[in-house]
């Protein structure tokens, strides 16, 4: 793998709580949208940390090249 880094990065981190009742509802935004993220200029990886037991918040990061 490798990892392209500069000065003109960029990460955006979207951090979220899901009902367990939303969990369906989400994996088909989650599809939707990261077929979406890819499509956008400058466009390097995305990352998708699911939570580790009910309590915890759900992180997605994006990373850019401007």
């Amino acid at each position: 793998m490798s990892i392209h880094q500069n000065d003109a990065d960029g990460l955006l981190l979207v951090r979220f709580k899901l009902k367990s009742t939303d969990t369906n509802d989400f994996e088909k935004w989650k599809s939707e949208a990261v077929t979406l993220i890819k499509t956008f200029k400058g466009f390097l990886n995305i990352t998708v940390l699911n939570s580790l037991k009910e309590a915890d918040y759900y992180h997605i990061l994006i990373r850019f090249d401007f």
